[in-house]
């Protein structure tokens, strides 16, 4: 299934890559229109340039170890 973003403000919340609470995050939708998470700038913008690169992302993102 294809994602979308929706890029802009949404107020605090916690980024399901880092799992900290931000003020700023990014909601992250299926093309469907629903959620998927949310995710701070930070990690928002680095999941798409790594996207981008045609990189995988790892497996164990959002986890902590």
């Amino acid at each position: 299934m294809q994602v979308i973003a929706e890029i802009g403000t949404r107020g605090p919340g916690v980024c399901f890559w880092c799992r900290v609470e931000k003020p700023d995050m990014v909601e992250v939708r299926f093309k469907d229109g629903s959620l998927h998470g949310k995710l701070c700038t930070r990690h928002f913008w680095h999941a798409l340039s790594v996207r981008s690169n045609g990189v995988e992302e790892p497996k164990t993102a959002g986890l902590k170890q």
